[in-house]
């Protein structure tokens, strides 16, 4: 930062409010001070509600004389032509066409002079450099040794112990502090509010009552207004925005993490927002820091979480929600449907990583409809979602929003209740609940003829045929897997690649180590063939283990287990991963390695206790 006071005549540190700015910058004043032959002036322009009381309040906070000029700017030009200053102007947002105005003078006349602003946009002014102020890091993990070593934490910590000398962060509370701090988006102010409540709540109090009671965050009386309580921070902030900044804010306030151009345009757009004003609207958001911009890749954008509650309650309050939220809705049903639609082709993976991009705002767009808005619609977004979710692992999930759509009224079309059921089996399955995964099986097959969708049948065949691998039953996999392909043949290769690890398996159990190790090395060919090599994980680890039983360990063994670790490293699999932990230990094993042997055991166990179910 002073590097770039030294390169840079004006400096705009920008940031949404709370984001310490001001105190950033009254730092860097400190430090640069001494390199200017007259020092470092703060000029504070937040009590200001006239524009056109920024020269005055710049001129007094200067010290410089009024007398005998014209107006105070033609005073500050006369007072700075020849002086070497470092002048900060905090809180320029609300003022700011004035303060810019001022400050593009005083450069264009004042040489020596150099300005370091604070404010939530960039003034605009000639030469002018923008630094975007971050939030505090967060807690790496939730353990207090993350916490005490994170920005957020020690702040939080620190404060805290201010309000409370007895305040100790420690394995009891960090859990809860990693929350505070994550939840408050690791913004300073907020952080420091807080902390100031935490002696009287207690850290875990604290953590539960910060949703839902925007009054908890308050300072006191030595504060100015709008940094006495966080809502009044943010409320601040939101009266500066127009009016049609305002309604898209509150809008965008159902959408949940971060989001592109596309679903902005599709979720807010309605009334007096056009679909082609909202680009502008949110460039002008981001540029006033109330909108956060992504652009490591492709664009997006996120609202922070103080920023998103503040704006929801405006959209209740506007009379609006339910129509945005059908809006929300119908675009997740759109992207569902969308992704669902290319399974088993090349343009799955791409489908399938824009609904992971989307997924935090799709996942409020079910909770909404399956809260009991729109059951129906909200059992047909699941039903999409569902082999999407099975296939990247989010077995968890899966569960618990079919499991509720599975619960509603039979009404919706049998296509739509065989994917509900399906989905819900397969989920059970891979938490270890094959009691219930059975009967959901069987239903799902049901209507998966009711509905004359073959491979809705046969995906729900596959998952009898393993929960017969997890009996032991060999000729029951067999059989299952031969009804799979009669009615499906080929058409979706991560199910045939699955069909042939079954195969292997069923070989296993039968003592056929040739034959397993044949449908093993298949199952592999297909996997690699399927949209986004769904399964590939899988089929290596079963291939590889075919290997140890079998032929003997080779290097191409190893290289199939390792490709099979980089695979999931990628895309977590906790069920998978158990499977190919356990592998792994036995390889080492029979290599004589049993340090190795120990340590995949230990990283099994732990990926069995995230997640993973039966085999």
């Amino acid at each position: 930062m002073l590097e770039r006071l030294r390169t840079a005549r004006a400096v705009t540190l920008t940031g949404p409010g709370g984001c310490g700015k001001t105190r950033l910058a009254l730092r860097v004043a400190m430090l640069a001070e001494a390199g200017f032959g007259d020092g470092a002036r703060l000029a504070e322009l937040a009590p200001l509600t006239d524009p056109a009381l920024v020269p005055a309040t710049v001129v007094r906070a200067l010290g410089v004389s009024e007398r005998d000029v014209p107006t105070p700017t033609a005073g500050l030009v006369h007072a700075l032509a020849d002086r070497e200053l470092l002048v900060v102007l905090d809180n320029c947002e609300h003022v700011l066409a004035a303060a810019a105005g001022l400050v593009a003078t005083l450069l264009a006349q004042c040489p020596r002079v150099r300005f370091l602003a604070t404010s939530r946009e960039r003034l605009d002014v000639p030469g002018e450099l923008v630094f975007p102020v971050p939030p505090l890091g967060l807690p790496a993990d939730r353990s207090a040794a993350a916490v005490a070593a994170s920005e957020a934490g020690m702040l939080f910590a620190a404060r805290a112990a201010a309000a409370s000398p007895a305040f100790e962060l420690s394995v009891h509370n960090a859990v809860a502090v990693a929350q505070v701090c994550a939840r408050l988006d690791g913004m300073p102010l907020a952080i420091e509010l807080a902390a100031a409540r935490c002696p009287a709540l207690g850290a875990a109090e604290l953590a539960a009552r910060l949703d839902g009671h925007p009054g908890l965050l308050s300072g006191g009386p030595a504060r100015p207004g709008r940094h006495r309580s966080l809502e009044a921070l943010v409320a601040w902030s939101y009266e500066l925005l127009d009016e049609a900044e305002r309604r898209l804010l509150a809008r965008l306030s159902v959408l949940r993490g971060e989001f592109d151009l596309g679903t902005a345009e599709r979720v807010a757009a309605g009334g007096p927002l056009l679909p082609e004003g909202i680009a502008g609207l949110l460039v002008s958001l981001a540029g006033k820091s109330v909108v956060r911009l992504h652009d490591g890749g492709p664009v997006r954008y996120s609202l922070l979480e103080t920023i998103r509650q503040f704006a929801a309650g405006r959209l209740a309050a506007s009379g609006e929600e339910t129509a945005v939220h059908l809006r929300l809705l119908d675009w997740a049903l759109g992207e569902a449907r969308s992704a669902e639609a290319t399974l088993g082709s090349t343009g799955w993976a791409v489908w399938a990583s824009r609904l992971s991009a989307g997924q935090d705002s799709i996942r409020a767009a079910l909770s909404w409809a399956l809260s009991g808005q729109e059951p129906e619609a909200g059992r047909e977004l699941g039903a999409r979602l569902a082999r999407w979710w099975i296939a990247t692992g989010q077995y968890s999930e899966a569960g618990q929003f079919l499991t509720a759509a599975a619960g509603i009224a039979p009404q919706a079309a049998p296509g739509i209740r065989a994917r509900v059921l399906l989905g819900a089996a397969w989920s059970a399955l891979h938490l270890g609940d094959h009691r219930r995964a059975a009967p959901l099986a069987a239903d799902g097959i049901t209507c998966a003829r009711q509905a004359g969708e073959p491979l809705l049948e046969a995906w729900g065949r596959n998952l009898l045929a393993s929960l017969a691998w997890s009996a032991g039953d060999a000729d029951r996999v067999v059989a299952e897997i031969e009804a799979s392909q009669a009615v499906s043949g080929q058409a979706d290769p991560a199910l045939a690649a699955r069909a042939q690890i079954l195969l292997a398996n069923a070989a296993f159990l039968a003592g056929d180590l040739a034959e397993q190790a044949r449908h093993a090395a298949l199952a592999v060919e297909l996997a690699r063939t399927a949209a986004g090599q769904e399964g590939l994980a899988l089929a290596l680890t079963v291939s590889a283990g075919s290997a140890i039983s079998g032929a003997g360990i080779q290097p191409a063994t190893i290289a199939a287990f390792d490709e099979a670790a980089n695979l999931l490293a990628a895309h977590p699999d906790r069920f998978i991963e158990t499977i190919m932990r356990a592998w792994r230990a036995w390889l080492f094993a029979v290599l004589g390695q049993l340090d190795a042997a120990e340590t995949e055991l230990a990283l099994c166990w732990a990926a069995g206790r995230s997640g993973a179910g039966g085999v």
